[in-house]
């Protein structure tokens, strides 16, 4: 079973492919006790109304379940998508049933249903529960652990996520196609938090370890992908991280920042192909999708850049006039990257963030195509200038 980190991109993810929710800011309990004001003044007392707690049908009814019924109601309710309702049922066996044969299953049926309704800090707690009830080299257990580590990835919780798929990489008892999968997770980990040669390189490793010794395992293409997406990512980082600004660089260093942020648009571009090469339709679309907007992002930085410094105004016209002929070929590489991105995603029915996303920017890019014809069109024609004078 190939295990699917639930996004496309981390800012994306992309977007991509699983949007990241931010943990709530809540206060530990153990930063306040001393730490926290006091809720009155020296002997004063506050006094409240009797409070009158009642037992609910519900409740009662809850109460009155043996494991086996709860187990058969949280599951009913899984099957549903009632995640509130499964929760429910699942915890009560958790804490009430310490001894039931269903309370492993219990408690990670329960970190599921926690993660779907974004209660990931209670996701981690039930996961890390299932370890130690399942054994952490078991199936179930392992499979926990995979769990537990996006837990930690959905909470920003980067390092325990990194700590979890690292020992899961190296585990005897998991095995090569389960490694692989935790390698290539940690990889997206470690881009997540800025750390892109250690993501390269462990992304590097891993899909050439998969490409020697699990293509009988991977069936659908899906980890692979995942892994070249992430390697187009870094180098679509780097292209981003590149800055131009004539009006501070010389001709020379202009040339030379040019020429390293297209070899990074290059390098990612390729990456981005060799995803969409190996055939899975939603991490070919979203491939697609970022080679469209690498072209719109040069486009962009080129077009806002600030002229060089020492040209007259003559000078500067003739900057100007290169620069849309340059320009004019990126926003005509980004329509052809959309419109070949949306046609074949209508061609395998992918059905990801990223197509939406293409049509709008194909919609944007051709509308500033349409402008720039125009513009040119209504521009004045310049007086050729006089031929020099022969001599006699």
């Amino acid at each position: 079973m190939t295990r699917r980190l639930a996004l496309l991109a981390p800012a994306v993810l992309i977007a991509a492919c699983v949007h990241r929710v931010p943990a709530p800011e809540v206060t530990p309990p153990h930063r306040l006790g001393t730490t926290a004001p006091a809720l009155t003044a020296p002997g004063r007392k506050i006094a409240f109304a009797p409070i009158a707690i009642k037992s609910t049908p519900q409740g009662m009814a809850l109460t009155s379940l043996n494991d086996e019924e709860l187990f058969a109601y949280g599951t009913a309710a899984l099957g549903r998508d009632d995640y509130l309702d499964a929760v429910t049922y699942f915890e009560r066996i958790a804490d009430f049933f310490p001894k039931s044969e269903h309370r492993p299953q219990a408690l990670y049926q329960a970190g599921i249903a926690l993660e779907q309704l974004r209660d990931f800090a209670g996701a981690v707690e039930r996961f890390t529960e299932a370890v130690q009830a399942d054994g952490p080299e078991t199936a179930p257990g392992i499979e926990a652990r995979f769990r537990l580590a996006d837990a930690y990835y959905f909470l920003d919780e980067n390092e325990a996520a990194a700590q979890v798929l690292e020992e899961l990489g190296r585990d005897p008892a998991v095995s090569a196609l389960e490694q692989a999968q935790a390698n290539v997770k940690r990889g997206i980990v470690l881009f997540s938090e800025g750390k892109l040669d250690d993501s390269e390189a462990l992304l590097t490793k891993t899909l050439a370890f998969i490409q020697q010794n699990l293509a009988d395992e991977v069936s659908d293409e899906y980890l692979p992908s995942q892994a070249e997406f992430y390697v187009a990512e870094i180098y679509r980082q780097h292209f981003l991280d590149a800055k131009l600004d004539p009006a501070k660089s010389t001709k020379e260093e202009l040339l030379d920042d040019l020429e390293y942020k297209a070899q990074m648009l290059l390098s990612a571009q390729g990456h981005y192909l060799r995803c969409i090469r190996l055939g899975h339709p939603e991490w070919a679309t979203a491939s697609g999708f970022r080679i469209g907007e690498l072209y719109e992002k040069m486009y962009e930085q080129m077009v806002d850049a600030s002229l060089p410094s020492g040209l007259d105004s003559e000078a500067a016209d003739m900057y100007r006039e290169q620069l849309k002929s340059r320009v004019r070929v990126l926003v005509d590489k980004a329509i052809d990257a959309y419109e070949q991105t949306l046609a074949a995603a209508e061609r395998v029915g992918a059905t990801n963030p990223f197509i939406a996303e293409t049509r709008v920017e194909l919609n944007r890019m051709k509308t500033l195509l349409l402008q720039e014809d125009a513009s040119a069109k209504s521009a004045p024609i310049k007086p050729a200038a006089p031929a020099p004078k022969s001599s006699s």
